[in-house]
Protein backbone atom coordinates (compact mmCIF):
# COMPACT_ATOMS: atom_id res chain seq x y z
CA UNK A 1 0.00 0.00 0.00
CA UNK A 2 1.20 3.47 -0.83
CA UNK A 3 1.91 5.68 2.17
CA UNK A 4 0.56 9.17 2.62
CA UNK A 5 4.09 10.52 2.15
CA UNK A 6 4.41 8.67 -1.17
CA UNK A 7 1.09 10.14 -2.34
CA UNK A 8 2.34 13.60 -1.42
CA UNK A 9 5.70 13.03 -3.12
CA UNK A 10 4.02 11.91 -6.35
CA UNK A 11 1.69 14.92 -6.30
CA UNK A 12 4.56 17.33 -5.64
CA UNK A 13 6.62 15.80 -8.45
CA UNK A 14 3.73 16.18 -10.91
CA UNK A 15 3.00 19.76 -9.92
CA UNK A 16 6.64 20.76 -10.50
CA UNK A 17 7.04 19.12 -13.93
CA UNK A 18 6.69 20.99 -17.23
CA UNK A 19 3.74 19.88 -19.41
CA UNK A 20 5.96 18.15 -21.96
CA UNK A 21 7.68 16.12 -19.27
CA UNK A 22 4.32 15.19 -17.75
CA UNK A 23 3.18 13.72 -21.05
CA UNK A 24 6.43 11.76 -21.37
CA UNK A 25 6.05 10.48 -17.80
CA UNK A 26 2.45 9.46 -18.53
CA UNK A 27 3.45 7.47 -21.62
CA UNK A 28 6.45 5.85 -19.90
CA UNK A 29 4.35 4.90 -16.88
CA UNK A 30 1.60 3.48 -19.10
CA UNK A 31 4.17 1.26 -20.81
CA UNK A 32 5.52 0.10 -17.45
CA UNK A 33 2.02 -0.68 -16.24
CA UNK A 34 1.31 -2.66 -19.40
CA UNK A 35 4.49 -4.64 -18.80
CA UNK A 36 3.37 -5.38 -15.25
CA UNK A 37 0.04 -6.54 -16.62
CA UNK A 38 1.85 -8.98 -18.92
CA UNK A 39 3.88 -10.30 -15.99
CA UNK A 40 0.65 -10.89 -14.11
CA UNK A 41 -0.49 -13.14 -16.97
CA UNK A 42 2.24 -15.61 -15.98
CA UNK A 43 2.68 -15.30 -12.23
CA UNK A 44 1.83 -13.34 -9.11
CA UNK A 45 3.70 -10.17 -8.28
CA UNK A 46 6.53 -10.08 -5.81
CA UNK A 47 6.03 -7.53 -3.01
CA UNK A 48 8.32 -5.08 -4.82
CA UNK A 49 6.44 -5.51 -8.10
CA UNK A 50 3.15 -5.02 -6.31
CA UNK A 51 4.41 -1.78 -4.76
CA UNK A 52 5.76 -0.56 -8.10
CA UNK A 53 2.44 -1.27 -9.77
CA UNK A 54 0.57 0.73 -7.13
CA UNK A 55 2.94 3.63 -7.70
CA UNK A 56 2.48 3.42 -11.49
CA UNK A 57 -1.30 3.55 -11.08
CA UNK A 58 -0.98 6.49 -8.72
CA UNK A 59 1.26 8.41 -11.12
CA UNK A 60 -1.19 7.95 -14.00
CA UNK A 61 -4.24 8.99 -12.05
CA UNK A 62 -2.48 11.94 -10.41
CA UNK A 63 -1.36 13.24 -13.82
CA UNK A 64 -4.89 12.90 -15.18
CA UNK A 65 -6.41 14.60 -12.13
CA UNK A 66 -3.85 17.40 -12.25
CA UNK A 67 -4.40 18.06 -15.95
CA UNK A 68 -8.19 18.04 -15.54
CA UNK A 69 -8.18 19.94 -12.24
CA UNK A 70 -10.03 17.10 -10.52
CA UNK A 71 -9.99 16.06 -6.88
CA UNK A 72 -10.17 13.03 -4.63
CA UNK A 73 -13.44 11.60 -5.98
CA UNK A 74 -12.08 11.52 -9.53
CA UNK A 75 -8.88 9.90 -8.29
CA UNK A 76 -10.80 7.26 -6.33
CA UNK A 77 -12.93 6.28 -9.31
CA UNK A 78 -10.01 6.42 -11.73
CA UNK A 79 -7.84 4.27 -9.44
CA UNK A 80 -10.46 1.50 -9.60
CA UNK A 81 -10.76 1.92 -13.35
CA UNK A 82 -7.00 1.65 -13.92
CA UNK A 83 -6.72 -1.39 -11.67
CA UNK A 84 -9.53 -3.06 -13.57
CA UNK A 85 -8.00 -2.10 -16.93
CA UNK A 86 -4.46 -3.22 -16.24
CA UNK A 87 -4.60 -5.75 -13.41
CA UNK A 88 -7.87 -7.65 -13.57
CA UNK A 89 -7.34 -11.08 -15.05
Amino acid sequence: MITRAEHEDIQAMIEKMPKEDLQDLYVDTSVKLSTMSEILDYRSFTPDESKATEIFVEILLRIEAFQQNKGWWFRTKRRMSLIKEYLSK
